[in-house]
């Protein structure tokens, strides 16, 4: 009896794993087309202010959609152990220095400090792709939950064989009922 309620759960995973994969594979497409041609009329001359404000909100939405997809595609490998990773070995400092300076336009906004310190030559065995996947989502949560006009810090430093990174905002912090849930959070981003 136990055994069959099982089988049914994991069919049941397997099928809505399925359904996640095949969904995101066909909205790729028709998302694609749509934002090329939004992207096509955005270039043509456009005379009209209300229908260019239009386009680049369909622009923002459609590209927030595509977002959604990947994620959703994402996730669906990573359920069924499908998810590819190339590792290689990546200059960890030269990227935190990248990020660096997406902190410091992606923080104007909010008049939010930005502080770092990146020691040089830290090396790391990453998917360079992921790794700055986190590392972004990482940097928009900072923003995002700041204060405004507060800090962002961002470090990395090395401990024997270890890249140690840090990012911290002078935001309220994250509840304890939340916490569980940051790494949901920040893979799904």
């Amino acid at each position: 009896m136990l055994n069959h309620a099982f089988d049914r759960l994991e069919r049941s995973f397997e099928q809505a794993t399925r359904f996640s994969t095949d969904a995101s594979h066909e909205l790729k497409t028709p998302l694609t087309i749509m934002r090329g041609e939004i992207e096509s009329a955005l270039k043509s001359e456009v005379e009209n202010p209300r229908i260019e404000s239009l386009l680049d909100g369909l622009l923002i939405e459609t590209q927030r959609f595509c977002h959604i997809v990947e994620k959703l595609l994402l996730l669906s490998r990573a359920d069924v152990g499908a998810l590819t990773l190339i590792k290689e070995v990546l200059d960890f400092s030269v990227i935190c220095h990248e990020l660096v300076e997406d902190a410091q336009i992606l923080a104007e906004p909010k008049r939010v400090t930005t502080e770092f310190e990146i020691s040089p030559d830290v090396k790391v065995l990453a998917d360079e792709s992921f790794l700055r996947r986190i590392l972004l989502n990482l940097l928009d949560n900072a923003i995002k939950y700041n204060v405004e006009g507060g800090s962002l810090s961002i470090s990395l430093t090395k401990s024997g064989a270890l890249a140690v990174f840090r990012i911290t905002n002078s935001g309220p912090g994250i509840s304890k009922e939340h916490e569980s849930r940051v790494f949901e959070t920040l893979l799904s981003g």
